[in-house]
Order: structure tokens, then C-alpha cells, then sequence
């Protein structure tokens, strides 16, 4: 009996070491902003993505977006169609991307009834 009574306060402290380490490795920061084209307007649907992770979201119809990162991710990845992908460091408080037109991108989309294939 002496030794049950033991073991229940070493399994408690196991678990919560585990709860204390998981806790502390899944520490996330929320980042804001707008992607926003070369002229400044808004841009709705853009992809942006915490680098090395599959984790992202997509603007809003007015550009702006809101999601939550790991502390370790330094950098988001932000891709449409027609526009160039575009690497940005995070920075505190709200973010203002701007996305650069990839002309050469569009000529090489022939729309044919209703599918698309390439020239």
C-alpha cells in the first residue's frame, strides 16, 4: 500500500511537466495587415503563408488579414496569380504589404470555353 501511495505523486508530477512543456512550445502571435497592389488598392484572396509551415490564411475583400503564427516563424510568404510572390519579415503591429504585377505570368493563360490550358 506504501508504495501506491508514492507512485500517484511522482505520475502526477510527470504529468504536469508534460502540460508545462507542451504549453511551452506552442506559444503563437497574431499578425495583422493589408496586401495592397503597386498603386495602393486593395487585394482580396491573396494567399499568405507563415514560411516553412503550412499554416496561412487569405486577405479579406479589402486586403486586410488576421492569423495566428508560431514565435519561431520570422518571415510570411505572400503568392496570387498574376502577381509575383513576395517574402515579408514580420513586424509589430500591422503589416502593409505590396505585391508586384507578374505580366509575363498572364500571357501564358490561354482561357479556352470552359477550362484553361497553356499556350
Amino acid at each position: 500500500m506504501k508504495r501506491m501511495t508514492t507512485l500517484y505523486p511522482r505520475l502526477l508530477l510527470c504529468l504536469l511537466l508534460q502540460l508545462c512543456a507542451v504549453a511551452a512550445f506552442s506559444q503563437t502571435r497574431p499578425v495583422t495587415g493589408r496586401v495592397v497592389d503597386s498603386i495602393g488598392q486593395a487585394l482580396p484572396g491573396v494567399t499568405i503563408q507563415a514560411k516553412g509551415t503550412t499554416i496561412g490564411t487569405q486577405t479579406q475583400p479589402d486586403g486586410s488579414f488576421a492569423f495566428n503564427v508560431p514565435d519561431n516563424i520570422k518571415v510570411l510568404v505572400f503568392s496570387m496569380v498574376g502577381f509575383r510572390t513576395t517574402e515579408a519579415p514580420i513586424t509589430a503591429g500591422g503589416m502593409t504589404v505590396s505585391l508586384k504585377a507578374n505580366s509575363s505570368a498572364l500571357q501564358d493563360v490561354v482561357i479556352v470555353g470552359y477550362g484553361t490550358q497553356k499556350k
